[in-house]
């Protein structure tokens, strides 16, 4: 589950940078072959960039979630927090191991 949110959140943050892919398109046509038999042979082959511009909402969520969880941490106690960084130390030696 932590995974699946850790994912979620590389996306989110993929969406609120922009980020360009490319996309191939190939045409066959048929032609005959030595042996009287029809076979496909590429005959164009196209390659395209595209942009996908900054999403609002992907950034607006991360910075809600931002904003989350400094709020969350600012009403923490002292011991709260060191608890809470020793459970993070934790998880993090623990992923380590995979």
């Amino acid at each position: 589950m932590k995974r699946d949110i850790k994912k979620v959140k590389e996306i989110l943050f993929k969406l609120a940078n922009g980020f360009s892919y490319s996309e191939t398109t190939e045409e066959f046509a048929p032609i005959k072959g030595e042996n009287e038999k029809e076979e496909l042979k590429l005959c164009k082959k196209k390659i395209s960039t595209h942009y996908v511009p900054p999403d609002m909402l992907a950034i607006k969520m991360l910075l809600e979630d931002t904003k989350e969880n400094v709020n969350s941490l600012s009403n923490m106690t002292d011991e709260e927090l060191v608890s809470l960084k020793n459970k993070l130390i934790l998880e993090l030696n623990k992923d380590d191991g995979l």
